[in-house]
């Protein structure tokens, strides 16, 4: 048998090695996935030189369309199959402006030493796979579940096109069940878990991968509660009423009449006597390991009363894509779309003060329950870990958002009644993109915002044009401007908002913005760098409309260069590697980012102080700007600082403004050490960054 298996990870092997043989000579590269949406054609690769040991460069045929991002990524695995320094970005990510879905694609590839080759994608054909890793986890498949399920295995994915989700999968979802099962016998707590599931004419095949998954689970002491929704398909009462035979931990209920979504999953929670409860639905599946890990994080957090994990979906062959790893708690996030979705499991407790599921926002019901239970408990828990699989059949919202319009109807009622619950003014209208949100707030009374903008020498140009630019552009009429160290003579000012101030004494950059805010009168601050000028004119009602929320202490905008590319929206220091990252920088501006994440305000770890906004009174309960950091981690620094005070960060897209010249980092080692040394002991790594997108993993 270990023979055979040997075989054929052998056979496996050379077949793809051949595979790779056939690119031209001076090239070597794979294109791992081709996918359309908003839009925008997305192609997954990587490539180097065959020569040089570097990555390939791209250019997009006149006729191919226009490419608005192209973005570099780290890929372990090909430097170690090829024995290339990790310091080589060789994957690849290129988006293309499309009006409609397409199947092919010319594309030229070029090395550094001017060689081109012309290559044409067609998506029927696309295909990838590593042929090292495929060895060394075929090895570990063999170690813990034996040479005939390593077997099986091997022989399906031989048939499988393998993209880059594909492998991802491999090499991370292999568990060890003796080490896992020896964890869950000392688990102090072990709570019951009910499974709540709206069951309404669903595919009997469908709906048996949704039972079984739950009977698959590692941890079992769970209940499947199942109300079916008086569903006409026969079929239906016939599959429930087998398995609640069979297995004594699952119940079900026939409704009398359809009530909808809601009042079926209230139903289901009427058969539910566990400690927690879990939402499903009818035709999804849970990964095995999904209730190991909630009654892990449970027994390691025993305050936890709200639990979600990360998904992906799962076509009707059972292929999975689309994965989703979602940020840690973000409430603002929230309040754009509802990033949570799938897997909820919340305490009973919390079910019954939050209350069930209502029926006049079906559609957005999971988005309406999720808002209600979030304001009743701060013991919210992220278990960043594909866990759930949502099913996409055609019609689905997981297939097609456009397919059910009225869900988002639904949710912007619920968000309209929690800005009721929670007495915010505001008016919510549908975004842009299927299932987003935005939310203008109303105040009594605008506050009153000093704009703070330092002259840096040899910038004066430039400098004069973000101050005529913020006079010409800006909505927003209760402002002033505290300009230090500008030439006033060359201002055109005729409603007198500017206020020039003049100090030649031997300050620092820091020390100026310090001194200026001594001079302001403004409830709210803002902080501009000297070289950018705003994109639009709400650019400073949109920074003072997300402080409506008390939790909010500083509040960030979209910087852009001169090519409409982001530059920051949103960055985290990495303690480990003393590296700055920033979020989605490359992107075009009007790129929608990582599931929304680059057009909804949300949580960050800290914004950049090119544009920033922060109340004076917490401003100055800090000490303002460290003097002695350099950018950009003054501004991180500054971020944390109101972070400690129990002040959340925010960024959003709505605030855009251009980076007329490009600051240039400064930081020496010594920098980046003070800095560590100072706030290492009390900050983790980025909560709203996920794991496993942390240095472009996936």
């Amino acid at each position: 048998m270990k023979n055979k298996f040997f075989n054929s990870l052998y056979f496996n092997a050379e077949r793809y090695r051949a595979k790779y043989n056939k690119k031209e000579n001076h090239f070597c590269y794979n294109i791992d996935n081709m996918d359309y949406k908003e839009n925008v054609v997305i192609v997954k690769g990587w490539g180097f030189s065959r020569d040089t040991k570097k990555p390939l460069e791209f250019e997009l045929p006149r006729t191919e369309g226009k490419a608005i991002c192209f973005l570099r990524k780290e890929r372990e695995d090909v430097n170690d199959a090829y024995n290339i320094p990790k310091n080589e970005k060789l994957g690849f990510e290129i988006k293309i402006a499309a009006k409609k879905k397409r199947n092919s694609l010319n594309l030229v590839l070029k090395n550094n030493e001017g060689v081109a080759l012309n290559i044409k994608i067609e998506k029927s054909k696309i295909g990838k796979f590593d042929n090292l890793k495929f060895m060394k986890n075929s090895l570990i498949l063999l170690k813990n579940e034996g040479a005939r399920e390593a077997i099986k295995r091997i022989k399906r994915q031989g048939k499988t096109i393998w993209n880059e989700y594909d492998l991802w999968i491999y090499k991370n979802e292999v568990y060890d069940l003796e080490q896992i099962n020896g964890e869950m016998e000392c688990f102090k707590i072990q709570p019951k878990i009910s499974i709540v599931v709206p069951v309404y004419n669903v595919a009997e095949e469908w709906l048996r991968k949704n039972i079984e998954s739950v009977q698959k689970q590692f941890y079992q002491n769970w209940e499947l509660c199942l109300a079916d929704d008086c569903s006409p398909s026969p079929h239906i009462k016939q599959v429930l009423l087998e398995y609640a035979e069979k297995d004594k931990r699952i119940k079900v209920i026939f409704r009398k009449e359809n009530g909808h979504i809601s009042e079926a999953t209230n139903s289901a929670i009427e058969l539910a006597t566990g400690d927690y409860i879990g939402f499903m639905d009818n035709d999804d599946e849970l990964a095995p390991a999904a209730l190991y890990e909630y009654v892990k994080l449970i027994n390691e957090n025993t305050n936890a009363e709200f639990i979600y994990c990360d998904e992906d979906m799962i076509d009707m062959s059972g292929r999975r894509f689309n994965p989703f790893f979602k940020s840690s708690w973000n409430s603002k996030l929230l309040l754009g779309h509802n990033y949570i979705t799938h897997f909820v499991v919340v305490k009973r407790d919390l079910l019954e003060k939050a209350g069930k599921l209502r029926s006049e926002v079906n559609g957005s019901q999971d988005y309406d329950f999720v808002l209600r239970a979030t304001e009743l408990t701060e013991n919210i828990y992220h278990i960043p870990k594909i866990l759930y699989h949502w099913r996409t059949i055609e019609g689905s919202v997981a297939e097609n958002p456009e397919a059910k319009n009225y869900a988002y109807v639904s949710g912007q009622k619920a968000l309209k009644d929690a800005l009721e619950r929670r007495e915010i003014e505001g008016d919510v209208a549908i975004g842009e993109s299927y299932g987003t949100y935005k939310i203008n707030y109303h105040f009594h009374k605008k506050p009153f915002v000093s704009v703070i903008i330092v002259n840096r020498p040899g910038n004066e140009g430039l400098s004069t044009k973000c101050l005529q630019s913020i006079l010409e552009l800006t909505e927003y009429e209760a402002y002033e401007i505290i300009a230090v160290n500008f030439d006033d003579s060359t201002i055109s000012d005729i409603n007198g908002r500017i206020h020039f101030i003049f100090n030649n004494a031997n300050r620092t950059f820091e020390q100026l913005r310090n001194y200026a805010v001594k001079k302001s009168v403004g409830e709210y601050l803002v902080f501009l760098d000297s070289t950018v000028k705003p994109e639009n004119k709400q650019w400073l009602s949109e920074l003072v409309n997300e402080t409506i929320d008390n939790d909010t202490g500083l509040v960030g905008g979209k910087i852009l260069d001169s090519k409409k590319q982001v530059l920051n929206a949103g960055m985290w220091f990495e303690f480990d590697t003393k590296k700055v990252h920033y979020t989605h920088r490359g992107c075009q501006a009007d790129n929608i980012g990582y599931y929304y994440r680059l057009v909804l305000p949300q949580n960050v770890f800290a914004v950049s102080d090119e544009c920033m906004l922060i109340k004076k009174n917490i401003f100055e309960q800090i000490d303002g700007f460290s003097e002695n950091l350099e950018f950009p981690l003054t501004a991180i620094d500054l971020c944390l600082k109101v972070d400690g005070i129990g002040k959340k960060i925010v960024w959003t897209p709505y605030a855009e403004v251009m980076q007329m010249k490009e600051r240039v980092e400064k930081l020496s080692e010594e920098d980046f050490d003070h800095f560590v040394k100072k706030w290492s002991e009390d900050i983790c790594n980025d909560p709203y960054t996920n794991p496993y997108l942390i240095n472009n993993r996936i």
